[in-house]
């Protein structure tokens, strides 16, 4: 794991699939054609060594104000969750952030979506907000923070 600013349309792709093959709303690629500059950081977890399957991905939007990020995306992918994945690729990409100066993360997730908010409820996430039908879909969203000491 380690923070990409910038990734090759071929991983940019692997990463699009997942995508829309797990996300309940998945972006167009226009949105993923943003996340090139600076202001993003791609976090990737693989399984293998060398013959490495991308297994998930973390991707944060830092504030180039201040000192927090906002994670717009995290996913394993389906055959290997339950197994500490979500978890590790998280509290590692956080840590990188950390060291850049990042002493606040942000997030919201769907509210029936259990899984993710307990996990994010063992990585240190507290819940701020909840706003009724916040997606296209009329899902509500659970709203998310994390405060790091400096």
């Amino acid at each position: 794991i380690g923070p990409f600013t910038w990734i090759g349309s071929q991983l940019l792709e692997k990463i699009r699939i997942l995508d829309r093959c797990y996300f309940p709303f998945p972006w167009e690629e226009k949105s993923w054609g943003s996340t090139s500059n600076g202001l993003y950081r791609h976090f990737l977890i693989y399984e293998g060594v060398e013959n490495k399957h991308l297994i998930g991905f973390a991707l944060f939007r830092i504030d180039p104000f201040g000192d927090s990020s906002h994670l717009l995306k995290c996913l394993i992918d389906e055959k290997h969750r339950s197994r500490g994945y979500g978890q590790f690729l998280v509290n590692k990409s956080m840590s990188y952030l950390q060291k850049d100066g990042v002493l606040e993360f942000f997030l919201e997730v769907q509210e029936q979506n259990k899984v993710a908010k307990r996990l994010y409820k063992r990585l240190g996430f507290r819940v701020d907000r909840r706003q009724v039908s916040y997606y296209k879909n009329g899902d509500d969203a659970c709203f998310m923070t994390r405060h790091v000491c400096s």
